[in-house]
Formats: structure tokens, sequence, C-alpha cells
């Protein structure tokens, strides 16, 4: 079999260095996709030469009694863009993404990314997350106007008083558990499976028929 070539990740690759340090005219932007379409996109926008960093970890499986090796995106569903609002457009014209979450303090978005960057580059053993960290603005509103009405709503209070919210969507374009506080969104969580269907109840076999006695007359 041919050997595929590396997966692109980030793009610049000094990205997550003096890149986005020096560029003020940008800022990152988490790009919720549709269902694996992360590395699609990755592709697409490496090939527009649009800022983007990807993180991507190991993951070992056996098939046919082979040792495979593939790479999945650490963050179910998510790729940070690191671009322009003409940038942000470009990447909805993909028709790949469902969402985009704006990051409101870049600095401590860019550190965040270069310690999960250097984590997986040491390394260190990572396992998929099926949430994104809090830090990207948005409201119950929002939410609800791209996801439409929740299956299950759970209002609270904070122990600051402050106001909580938990969305449920199980069905839909944009499944997932939306926490929020204050009004605004502070984590997501993939969501719970979809019951399977219940299979009908076998028909119980029929009996076989039960031998006929012999009469003597």
């Amino acid at each position: 079999m041919p050997i595929l070539a590396a997966e692109t990740s980030v793009f610049p690759h000094n990205l997550l260095g003096d890149f986005a340090a020096q560029c003020c005219n940008r800022r990152w932007w988490a790009l919720h996709t549709k269902s694996r379409q992360e590395k699609s996109l990755a592709r697409q926008l490496s090939a527009m030469e649009v800022p983007f960093y990807l993180p991507l970890v190991k993951k070992f499986s056996n098939i046919g009694g082979r040792k495979v090796r593939s790479l999945l995106p650490l963050f179910s569903g998510y790729l940070f863009l690191f671009g322009t609002d003409e940038e942000r457009v470009q990447s909805l014209a993909t028709h790949r993404v469902t969402a985009v979450l704006p990051a409101p303090d870049a600095a401590a978005i860019t550190q965040d990314l270069q310690n999960i960057r250097r984590l997986i580059d040491s390394g260190v053993p990572l396992t998929e997350e099926a949430r994104l960290q809090p830090g990207f603005e948005m409201t119950e509103c929002d939410v609800v106007k791209r996801a439409g009405i929740a299956e299950r709503a759970e209002i609270g209070t904070s122990e600051r008083g402050e106001r909580t919210a938990r969305l449920t969507y199980i069905n839909g374009q944009r499944p997932g558990i939306y926490y929020f506080t204050a009004g605004r969104l502070t984590t997501m969580e993939r969501a719970p499976e979809p019951a399977a269907p219940q299979r009908p109840a076998k028909k119980p076999a029929k009996r076989a028929a039960q031998q006929s006695g012999i009469s003597v007359q």
C-alpha cells in the first residue's frame, strides 16, 4: 500500500510562534465542523493559505490482526482558525462549518494552543476530547437560533448567584450539551448517543406438530 502523506495540522508552520504574536488584524475563531470534516477542512484551508491549527493525536487500533496508527482531532468537531473576517467567510464557504465561535482573548487562546502542541510533541498520551474548553463568546440565544429548541433545558444558580443553564440537544445538526453562566456559553460536551430503537421481540417458534396417536378400532 502507498504511504499516505502526513496530515497538515497547522498552517503556517510558525503559526503558534512569532506569526500569531506579530499579527494584529487577525483573531482566533473556533470552527465547529460537520461530522468528521476536520481534516478535510484543514486541507482546504491550507490550500487557501488561511492560518489554522488542528490538534491531532495518535491512536492505535488493530484491523485484521495488524496494528494501525491513525491521527484523530484532539477536540472532536473543532478546528482553530486564526484569520480575518474575510477568511472566516471563506471558511464558511467550504460548507464544512456549522458554527463559528469567536475567542475574546487572543493571547490566552494562543498560550493554551501552544501548551497543547507542546504536550502533543512531547509524546504525552492524550485522548480525544468530546468538549471544547471555555473562552468563546456565544449566548443562549445564539445557540437556540442555530440549533433550535433543546430537548432538555435545566436552569439553576451558581455559587456566585449567577444564572446557569444547561441545554441538551440529542438530535439535529448540532447535537451536544451546552453549559451557560450569566447567559454566556462556557463549555460544550458531546451529546449522549440516542438510544437505539428496540427491536421487536421475536415471535416464539412454532412448536413442532404433535405426533398423532394411532387408534385401534
